[in-house]
């Protein structure tokens, strides 16, 4: 039986996995889990070096760097897009116009808003464990780097003593964190916010088998629309790192896992976070590093070898959000799915370990018509 949770402290790891996506903009996981802990009365812990930490992610998060990045490659092909009748400008304007830092800060000011903020320790404390290397200060390594959580950390060991009869959840992958709170008796550590998400959900009020019903009764559903998903994403191979594009021309989802997280859950909605396994068919043509040839000297190849790899049946895990809607009535008649999207923050990486596969040579000439022509060459250039 698993204890009654009565608050949670979220390290910046768990939200950094996840993007610090507060607005719920890819991934509804951050905002569904500080929501759910308000309306069930469970308090949300914070201090100020954790917010500190909290804001230098989100400056730093995917979400506003990929940003940056793409207005930054839109300049490249500004004349390009102006043959579309488009500019870099106007759409550079319209990425500007998304204020994603501000969106991300205001979300999170708006969630931590009714935190409650754990002691501020003596920083005299801090010091003795440095100087005396106690968690989460290590013997070796950059000790200086381990002050923030430092701070954190005590101060949750002191809200623990000022709430001796409170049971806290602390979110972290951390192994600091993990290291300095694992034999803490008033303590439950997760190591991510799916984790905590579904312990949270069994305290509530678990419904897993209502969401194994919703999702196998809309199982064809669920499958085209995240094939169709997939199709418009763009996918890289796990074995080939040079393979800069890959083709795929046929998708089908094989599996649905068990594992389901659920996000929201009304009377007659369900927001579920699931995993699926992709199968694709395609091809892929890249640098053939084996069979290209070296110049140490120059640091560059002197032959490129090129090869076009067709595979079929690559696999691919990918998570994925969907909602159900289903009658108030508790019959689930009517059960309908509204919509499902997908979560990688990155392409799809495909793995060809149980993949069918066929290579094929296409570099345009062998290396020996290669070292041939290199010969004439100079031997023209020194003739003149």
């Amino acid at each position: 039986m698993n204890r009654k949770i009565d608050a949670v402290m979220i390290d910046t790891s768990a939200y950094h996995k996840n993007q610090c996506d507060f607005a719920g903009i890819t991934n509804s996981i951050i905002p569904m889990l500080l929501q759910l802990l308000e309306a069930n009365d469970i308090l949300l812990l914070t201090h100020p070096v954790l917010e500190g930490e909290i804001k230098k992610h989100i400056r730093e998060s995917e979400l506003v760097t990929r940003i940056e990045h793409l207005q930054t490659s839109l300049k490249k092909y500004n004349r390009q897009l102006q043959m579309i009748g488009v500019s870099a400008e106007e759409l550079t304007d319209k990425l500007n116009k998304l204020g994603m830092e501000k969106r991300l800060g205001d979300s999170f000011d708006l969630l931590y808003e009714c935190a409650t903020t754990i002691p501020y320790v003596d920083a005299e404390e801090i010091f003795s464990d440095y100087f005396n290397a106690r968690s989460p200060f290590s013997s070796t390594g950059n000790k200086k780097a381990e002050f923030p959580d430092a701070f954190i950390l005590k101060g949750i060991k002191e809200y623990c003593k000022d709430n001796p009869d409170s049971t806290i959840l602390v979110v972290s992958d951390d192994s600091d964190w993990m290291r300095t709170l694992e034999q803490h008796k008033q303590i439950v550590l997760k190591d991510s916010l799916e984790a905590a998400m579904v312990l949270l959900w069994e305290q509530l009020d678990d419904k897993s088998s209502l969401y194994q019903i919703l999702i196998s009764q809309t199982d064809v559903e669920i499958r085209s629309e995240i094939e169709n998903a997939a199709l418009c994403e763009a996918f890289c191979i796990d074995e080939i790192d040079i393979a800069e594009e890959v083709e795929v021309d046929n998708i089908a989802v094989v599996n649905i896992g068990e594992e389901i997280i659920p996000l929201e859950v009304t009377s007659n909605s369900a927001l579920l976070q699931i995993t699926a396994t992709l199968s694709a068919d395609g091809y892929s043509e890249f640098l053939d590093e084996s069979r290209s040839a070296w110049d140490n000297e120059d640091r560059c190849y002197y032959f490129c070898a090129y090869t076009h790899l067709d595979f079929h049946h690559a696999l691919a895990d990918v998570d994925c959000e969907i909602r159900i809607n289903f009658s108030e009535n508790g019959s689930l008649s009517e059960i309908e799915l509204v919509s499902a999207k997908l979560l990688n923050k990155w392409d799809i990486s495909l793995s060809l370990d149980e993949a069918q596969t066929e290579e094929t040579d296409i570099t345009d000439y062998g290396e020996d018509d290669y070292r041939a022509e290199q010969a004439e060459a100079l031997e023209e250039y020194y003739k003149h």
